[in-house]
């Protein structure tokens, strides 16, 4: 399709783009892109391919065209809160090790910019008294304030 009027869903796909795309369980961004005084609002990023992020969401404005010129933005506030979420796996991954085992192996996640699951493998169930110790080193680590360092890798 070579246009989305106004209210209209659709995938737009620039040449170059900010945005970061669903990968490794973490969700894709979300954010506009802008064109003159009409927006489309991003509801999802994909990947598909190597180069080639598909931005799903709904146009609100007159008419966009391919070609067009337009100023990609991306909500930041939900990156930050999707990014520390990822970090939060990180320590999670490594309280579970500590206290369960180095056994544990992480299994699958999701991370979204209000909460995280992380799926893992372990032998039994935790016990209540695992997980609150789990939860304090976390805590710990979190309170820390470390310096993050973010790296995209394969």
């Amino acid at each position: 399709m070579e246009t989305l009027g106004g209210g209209e869903r659709g995938m737009v796909v620039l040449d170059r783009t900010p945005f970061y795309a669903e990968s490794g369980g973490q969700v894709g961004d979300v954010g506009l892109i802008k064109l003159s005084g009409d927006r489309f609002e991003v509801e999802d990023t994909q990947k598909q391919g190597q180069d080639v992020y598909l931005h799903t969401g709904r146009f609100r404005g007159d008419v966009l065209r391919v070609g067009d010129q337009v100023t990609p933005k991306v909500d930041a506030q939900k990156r930050e809160a999707t990014a520390l979420n990822h970090s939060a796996t990180h320590l999670l991954h490594s309280a579970l090790r500590r206290v369960l085992g180095d056994h544990v192996q992480q299994k699958g996640s999701l991370v979204e910019p209000d909460r995280l699951r992380f799926d893992f493998s372990h032998f039994e169930p935790v016990t209540r008294e695992q997980l609150q110790t789990i939860e304090r080193l976390v805590n710990e680590q979190i309170r820390q304030n470390d310096v993050v360092e973010t790296r995209i890798m394969s």
